[in-house]
């Protein structure tokens, strides 16, 4: 069994990857375990609601939530205090996805938790969506009420969690590349082994992406004001998605992650620290 995780931010192109996978022939798990539809989401998450309510006792155990992420040390996975969520989780594991030769998951609360789930099963390398921060907060703002800064945050959050998980081996995913089907369908295929796809299968994913989805393009985000951590994501976007397609060296990786917001950090610290990393610049 091949298990590959589909991560990032929210509102970031995870489901629409997710299907694509799946119409390409990666196993999602149980039908009847996948999240309905909302009006948020009309085509469908693809997303395992076994995985999503495991996620979220996770982020609470680690005294966090969705929007507002947790920043555990270094081996928090090995917590004996969380062996009853591994329990849990093998038991996802073997039910969802132990049959199939190829199988995803796709949540983006996952983006913060793989290495629990390296502590319990194989992982393949990540898929990591990507959307420009300004315009998740935009949505986010819409769906959720979410403050431009906490968006910011928890973009951060995920995606250098993600860098920092899997470093130069994920497939970075920018949401422009939804727009062109086949070659998304390309692409996902190579990445994940499979055979390139025929007419038929990149058919089928071109009709499962609903262009109106996406509400905002290039940088566009009507009525969001850039904060120092707002301004920080944008950086970090701009220096990923010049990389759509491969990997990051690992300096740069170590060099993203160092740009994890804390706590305690002030806007003077972020706007020096954005300064100081020169993300999407020359020679990064």
């Amino acid at each position: 069994m091949r298990l590959v995780p589909v991560v990032g931010m929210h509102r970031s192109g995870t489901s629409v990857v997710a299907r694509a996978l799946s119409l390409l022939g990666a196993h999602l798990g149980p039908d009847d375990d996948l999240m309905p539809p909302k009006a948020d989401n009309p085509r469908g998450f693809w997303e395992s609601l076994s995985v999503a309510r495991l996620h979220d006792d996770l982020l609470a155990a680690l005294g966090g939530r969705w929007d507002s992420p947790p920043l555990p040390p270094p081996g928090w996975e090995r917590d004996p205090r969380l062996d009853p969520l591994k329990g849990r989780l093998r038991a996802i594991v073997e039910s969802h996805y132990s049959g199939a030769e190829l199988a995803a998951w796709k949540d983006p609360r996952g983006s913060l938790l793989l290495p629990f789930w390296r502590s319990v099963t194989e992982l393949s390398s990540s898929i990591l969506c990507l959307r420009h921060p300004a315009r998740v907060a935009a949505s986010l703002a819409v769906r959720d009420g979410l403050a431009p800064e906490r968006t910011a945050r928890v973009w951060l959050a995920s995606v250098l969690s993600v860098l920092r998980d899997d470093g130069a081996a994920l497939r970075v995913v920018v949401d422009e590349e939804c727009r062109s089907p086949e070659e998304l369908a390309r692409r996902l295929a190579a990445f994940v082994g499979l055979p390139d796809p025929g007419p038929a299968a990149v058919e089928a994913v071109a009709r499962s992406i609903e262009p109106a989805l996406f509400h905002h393009r290039g940088e566009e985000a009507p009525g969001v004001a850039a904060g120092p951590l707002l301004r920080l994501a944008g950086e970090v976007y701009g220096a990923l998605a010049g990389s759509a397609g491969s990997g990051l060296p690992p300096s740069v990786v170590e060099l993203l992650h160092a740009a994890l917001p804390r706590p305690e950090d002030r806007a003077g610290a972020l706007d020096a620290r954005v300064a100081a990393l020169g993300l999407g610049r020359a020679g990064v």
